[in-house]
């Protein structure tokens, strides 16, 4: 059965071939593990007087294209049959020897783009521009990036028919992604235009119609708070830091307070306890992996160490140091190398092209705190298993801020672009301070679960009773949000009647006040400095919350005053300025 994209998508290309339409640009945006992949077979079914030109961003995608363009199953279900060759740019002017087309990478057209202009100027062609997010625009002007882009623009040019698709229509840099039109809201951000306009069709495919129809799985987070203690070295002299929760770090502190927790017993405890909910939640999904991503490859290295002599499993370690000895460990993680492994500790390797669907776990201890790098993290647990036997995914972080603020953004792309948190060390989001971390210590102290579209919220208290009720009734790996829509559902108490159980589903009315009410804020606090707009986001968040509370537990009344305190103007004292 066709997803709603491709259906959406095998009609636009009918109305091509039918000369009802004049379409020369498609825009694509699928969330990651949506089935993308399917574009390529959809156009060369529907459109065979034309030949597909693919470009990736990695050979891993490049090799996974390939193999989907060929598989028997998909072949059937979109009627076409034909091959989509694996080309290098040493093949010289022969790119797809009598095939369907072929899919290259985005660096192979900047290294040899007069090969590949050649080729799809012999005859009609249709471009997909996979990821089309790693083209930034207007980036003449940077020395590294203005090759890439002048490149892809040249290809692009000569082809008849050009289809940007992406899982992530944001940049990490804040840049506008290239060749697709954008659009500034009533909000600061500037967006992905999906309105109407000539010559372009537009397809968008939300995490939330994906699982819907069952095409992802949906993602249960669970963060985790503690204690964060340095010692720093600014200006040849140290500094003693601590501080309680993450929720007391401020921003000038965000990099250096999270570069020290990820390599402190706070750390390695977030792994102890996701391994611990991996091996229970095996005993329903025997086939359940886990994958962890550190910040760095050292660290990559001390987690992978800790694992394997702690667990005594057979953790496998793939960097980008590890040359040709990564692909295999990625080999035998997928199964196909013998003997498998069950667990992977990466770091950048996870980004895009691991498509493993047995991952149920991700252990998410990245520095990176760019939203669409996060989102195709996460996305590595949503993938549906052809058994039917994994029913969920299951994410581990810490609940530092900007982790938060990015995980609270995620289900609404692409329907936004925002600029990323200040760069601090080592590519950390968040901080302005420099200097050079010592020592470091830390340890959790609570955690708390969220669902990824932020409907059901579980507090840290909560989440406790809740876990003690499940291991309890013999189930310690079950998903916390099912259990409280369980007993929700049920109106089934624990057994000392202490969980409360809240609304999963928030009414309609709720709904569009929380999102005005959000709207509101932003529009007050818009500013041309970042710094100045952040601090009054931070400062209106505050305030809203120490009058009527956390916004997820707030009732419509609570909510219907805070908006009009923000609107009129009332929600700080006469002469406070936010």
């Amino acid at each position: 059965m066709l997803r709603k994209h491709q259906t959406q998508l095998r009609k636009i290309a009918r109305q091509i071939a039918r000369g009802r339409k004049l379409i020369t640009d498609i825009l694509v945006y699928v969330v990651p593990g949506g089935g993308k992949s399917a574009i390529a077979a959809i156009l060369a079914a529907e459109l065979p007087g034309y030949q597909i030109v693919w470009v990736v961003p990695r050979l891993a995608l490049r090799d996974q294209g390939a193999r989907d363009f060929r598989n028997p199953e998909l072949q059937a279900l979109f009627g076409q049959s034909g091959e989509m060759r694996e080309a290098s740019n040493g093949d010289e002017d022969n790119l797809t020897r009598g095939t369907r087309g072929y899919i290259t990478t985005y660096q192979s057209v900047v290294a040899d783009t007069a090969l590949h202009v050649r080729e799809v100027g012999k005859q009609k062609t249709i471009l997909i521009l996979d990821e089309t997010h790693h083209a930034p625009e207007q980036a003449r002007s940077d020395q590294d990036l203005a090759p890439f882009y002048e490149a892809v623009r040249a290809l692009a040019a000569k082809a008849a028919i050009r289809v940007y698709a992406s899982g992530t229509l944001t940049r990490h840099d804040g840049r506008r992604v290239a060749f697709v039109p954008h659009v500034r809201t009533d909000l600061v951000w500037e967006c992905v235009d999906f309105n109407p306009q000539p010559n372009w069709a537009k397809i968008s495919y939300t995490r939330a119609t994906a699982v819907q129809e069952k095409a992802i799985l949906d993602i249960t987070v669970e963060l985790f708070d503690g204690r964060i203690k340095y010692t720093v070295e600014r200006k040849k002299k140290k500094e003693e830091i601590e501080f309680q929760t993450f929720k007391d770090v401020p921003e000038a502190e965000h990099s250096m307070a999270l570069y020290a927790a990820l390599r402190s017993p706070l750390a390695y405890q977030i792994i102890d306890h996701a391994i611990e909910h991996w091996r229970a939640h095996r005993l329903e999904y025997p086939a359940a992996k886990l994958l962890v991503i550190a910040p760095q490859i050292n660290v990559a290295q001390e987690y992978h160490k800790y694992i394997n002599g702690t667990y005594g499993l057979s953790a496998r370690i793939a960097t980008s140091d590890d040359g040709p000895e990564a692909q295999t460990a990625i080999l035998h993680f997928k199964g196909v190398a013998s003997p498998e492994t069950d667990v992977l500790v990466t770091v950048g390797m996870a980004y895009e092209g691991l498509d493993v669907r047995q991952i149920t776990h991700v252990v998410l201890l990245t520095h990176i705190r760019s939203v669409p790098w996060l989102n195709q993290a996460i996305s590595r647990a949503n993938r549906v298993e052809p058994t039917g036997k994994k029913e969920k995914g299951f994410v581990f972080c810490p609940a530092d801020k900007p982790m938060v603020d990015a995980l609270r953004l995620i289900d609404y792309i692409p329907a936004f672009r925002r600029a990323e948190w200040a760069e601090g060390v080592e590519g950390v989001a968040g901080g302005v301070k420099r200097g050079t971390v010592l020592h470091f210590d830390g340890n959790t102290t609570t955690s708390y679960a969220m669902s990824l579209d932020g409907k059901i919220y579980i507090y840290p208290g909560e989440l406790r009773k809740i876990q003690q009720l499940a291991k309890a009734a013999g189930q310690a790996g079950a998903d916390p949000i099912f259990v409280k829509l369980l007993l929700q559902m049920g109106g089934a108490p624990t057994q000392q009647g202490e969980v409360v159980i809240t609304q999963p589903v928030l009414k309609q009315q709720e709904q569009k006040t929380r999102r005005a009410l959000h709207q509101a804020i932003i529009t007050r606090c818009t500013s041309r400095q970042l710094a100045t707009q952040r601090r009054r986001l931070a400062k209106y968040n505050k305030r809203v919350e120490e009058k009527y509370g956390p916004r997820a537990h707030m009732t419509l009344e609570q909510l219907e005053a805070a908006l009009n305190d923000v609107i009129n103007g009332t929600l700080f004292p006469k002469g406070e300025v936010a």
